[in-house]
């Protein structure tokens, strides 16, 4: 988990939450790491690689609707600001 939230640039109980939802849902599962006793692996269940390549098929073909309507290079600028790194993930603001 913590691995995740270090790539994802959010916090681990974010991670946490989300991950035991997916779970939840069937469309990830949690394995027991071979190299290491304290690790667990989060992999994709056949539901989830079903679920993965279905959202990746209408992102496709939204970015081709928006590359229609603003043109491929500006469809490419908007994808690489989306994918800067955000920097460490902000706590959470107390009440």
């Amino acid at each position: 988990m913590s691995t995740l939230a270090r790539r994802t640039g959010v916090t681990r109980q974010t991670v946490h939450q989300a991950v035991h939802a997916l779970v939840a849902a069937g469309l990830l599962q949690q394995v027991h790491d071979p190299s290491s006793a304290r690790q667990r692996l989060i992999r994709r269940t056949e539901t989830g690689q079903r679920a993965h390549a279905q959202a990746r098929r209408a992102l496709e073909q939204l970015e081709a609707r928006l590359a229609d309507r603003i043109g491929k290079e500006a469809v490419a600028a908007l994808r690489s600001a989306l994918e800067a790194p955000w920097g460490d993930p902000v706590p959470p603001r107390s009440r």
